[in-house]
Parts: structure tokens; sequence; C-alpha cells
């Protein structure tokens, strides 16, 4: 007897969330406790989708690819980092494999930092607390980043590169979280930046005033009173700030490079910048820096984590941020795209704000003709730079030559 209708569309469903779920790196076994079904039965839907345990690669193509992480990340990965990073280029590879990688490459992971425990953080679900901060690691350079963090799950949320952090910018950052998500966070958890008032605003529109009351969060040293909108000292925004440290470890070649320009007397950064230069270094770098922050927050909501605490009601082993965070009980609020545009329209009402004007005074480009943009432009491809350090001067020497600069 051919099967139903109904059982067709329930086993195209279990198909569809199979391979999902093969796309963040989980195997047969943990795919079928979230699908209701048997390992042997997701292996054979494995067959019929075309999905592997791992892929098919050669260790030239793994070592190319383990090559320009290492590159575009920081030279001393590991295997824990390098594997979803590979996995988000669709490389299903096992350990083994990586380390022989780094091994051929010549290549030596850092040494693991100390992991820190306390009695236990009661983690309450997804999206019960988005972590919220900005990182100026790389700041004196003008270039400055805004990133979200799930409270529970660890999994990156939403993450821009930014130029300036006015109100503005952290306002339209959290409503693009929102709308990125489709869902307001329960609880938003920020430092106390004056920058985040409007979140706070925000917030009270999409929940409502009655709606703000504070959440009680059991601890092993007692509970705690969280509020809608949360703001509290950098050293209890912990998910944000571990965080920040990962992504540190990816801009630091950046951070000595640019310290190496200045003291060559190439670069003026920090608090009385040449806006000329960083025009030129942001023109240079800022799509170095996107695509490096992108491949390393993808990566990182697919790293594979160990559950380090001794709280008896979390599950032990390791767990895969994304997975947890869309399997985990949700406490978000949906929201539709008609009301994330309404709170964009507040924000800009808020801030009085135009689209037109640039967020930092040093994006306009100091040549104000076409003509001399041209000019500039082949100058810099006269110049055949090398590396990106080597096109920013020739850039720069290019600008302030037209401008009768020297």
């Amino acid at each position: 007897m051919p099967p139903s209708k109904e059982t067709i569309a329930l086993l195209a469903e279990r198909r569809r969330n199979v391979a999902m779920l093969h796309s963040i790196g989980l195997g047969a076994a943990k795919i079928a406790r979230h699908v209701g079904a048997t390992p042997r039965a997701v292996r054979n839907d494995f067959k019929l989708l075309g999905l592997t345990s791992f892929t098919d690669a050669t260790d030239a193509t793994i070592d190319a690819h383990v090559a320009h992480h290492l590159e575009i990340g920081h030279g001393a990965l590991g295997r824990g980092l390098l594997r979803p990073r590979l996995l988000d280029e669709g490389l299903r590879v096992p350990r083994s494999r990586i380390t022989a990688s780094l091994a051929r490459l010549g290549a030596h992971r850092a040494a693991p930092r100390r992991l820190k425990r306390r009695a236990w953080y009661e983690g309450v679900g997804s999206f019960f607390a988005a972590h919220l901060d900005q990182n100026e690691h790389v700041g004196f350079g003008g270039i400055k980043y805004l990133a979200a963090i799930d409270g529970k799950s660890r999994c990156p949320l939403h993450w821009e590169i930014v130029t300036s952090l006015r109100g503005l910018e952290h306002a339209r950052f959290f409503n693009a979280l929102v709308r990125r998500w489709g869902c307001v966070p329960a609880h938003v958890i920020v430092d106390k930046a004056p920058a985040w008032n409007c979140v706070k605003n925000c917030m009270r529109i999409y929940w409502g005033d009655d709606n703000m009351a504070p959440t009680r969060v059991d601890m092993a040293e007692g509970p705690i009173f969280v509020r809608r909108f949360q703001p509290t000292s950098s050293v209890h925004n912990t998910p944000i700030e571990r965080a920040h440290r990962d992504a540190n470890d990816v801009l630091h070649k950046y951070y000595d490079l640019w310290k190496q320009l200045e003291g060559l007397g190439l670069l003026v950064a920090g608090k009385r910048a040449d806006p000329l230069d960083l025009f030129c270094l942001g023109s240079v770098y800022l799509p170095l820096i996107r695509r490096d922050l992108d491949v390393h927050f993808r990566a990182m909501a697919l790293r594979r984590k160990r559950t380090s605490t001794r709280n008896p009601n979390n599950q032990r082993g390791t767990f895969v941020p994304l997975d947890c965070l869309l399997s985990d009980e949700d406490h978000s609020l949906p929201v539709t795209d008609a009301e994330i545009d309404q709170v964009d329209a507040y924000i800009d009402a808020w801030h009085d704000a135009t689209d037109e004007e640039p967020a930092s005074p040093w994006e306009q480009d100091p040549l104000e003709t076409a003509a001399d943009r041209a000019t500039r432009d082949a100058m810099v491809a006269s110049a055949a730079a090398q590396s990106p350090a080597e096109e920013y001067v020739a850039m720069r020497a290019a600008t302030r030559y037209i401008l009768g600069l020297g």
C-alpha cells in the first residue's frame, strides 16, 4: 500500500530538518533526537539527500582552507576553532585531519585558556537574555563593531561593523537584531553607556508598559531579578565580554600593523586623528575586517562547546550554540515586519537622524571631484601594491599629492 499524502508530507518535513541540522554539523544520533526518528532512519535520509558524514576532500584542499583561515583569523587557531570555519564553507572533516593539516603547515595552536567555573549560573533558555556591547580594540583607527550574544547558548545573534558609537548606531543595531530573528529578546543586558538609552524605549514599545516588571532568576548564590533593559558593569556582562576576547584574537593583527604604521609616521590615528589617513585606512581595511569578523562569528555559532558547570539542571557533554539556540525553550516575543518598521521610524525620530550624513566625518572622501578620484585610482593601481598595507600607503600618498600636501 503506497504511503498517504500526510505521511509523504511528514517525511518531506523531516528530511528538510535533517538537511538543516546536518548543515550546522550535527551527526546522525543527535539529529535523530531532534526529529524524533532512529539514527538508522536518519542515515537513510542522508543517502536520499546525498549527504555524507564527512566531505571527500584531499589533503591539499584541506591545507589550502586551513592556511586561509590561519591568515584571516590568527595563526594560533586550533582544531576546535578551525572545524566550524571549515563547516561554514561546506567542508565536514574529522578533527584528526585538521590536526594533521596543522602539522603539515607547521602551525601550532595557542595554549588552551583556563575555563572559568563558578558554582553555577542558571541559563534560562533561548532569547531570555541578549548581551549587547561595543568593541573598540581597533577603534583608534576609526573602526569598531557592535555584537550581541545569547546568554544561555552563547550563540552570536548579530554583529555589525560601525565607524561611530553614537546612540543612533546602538539603537539601529538592536532593531537589526530584532529584524534578523523576527523576535524581541526577553531581556537586554548592556553596559551603562548612555548610547543604549534609546534601546530601553524600544523594549518598552515592543513589550508594553504592563510587561516591564523584572524577572526572578534563581542562582546558587541566591535569586536575582533581571529587568527587561538591564544595565550592568562589564565584569557582569560575561557572555559578550568573553566573545570580545575571541574576536580580539582575530583583530590583533590589524592592531599591530596599524601601530607599526603610526611608528613610521604613515598614520595619524587616535584622538587627534587625521581624517585623510582614516579615510584611506577605512577604504582599504573595512572590507577585510568585515570579512574576518563575519567568518569568525558564523564559526562561533557552529563551534562545539563543552558544558563547564556543576549545575545539575544543565546537560552534560558538548553542544553546538546554534542548535542550542534553536532547540531550547524560546522566551522571545515574535514581532511582524510592520512593528519593526515602526520602531525604526521611532529610532530615527528620537535621534533626529538623516541617512545622508556619514556616521563619522572622516568617511567623507577628501577628494571632491570624480576626476581627482579617478586620478588617485590610477596612481594606486600603478603602485602595484602587494599587501593591504602597501595599498593604504599608496592611497594616502596619492591623496596627499593631489591635494598639494606633499
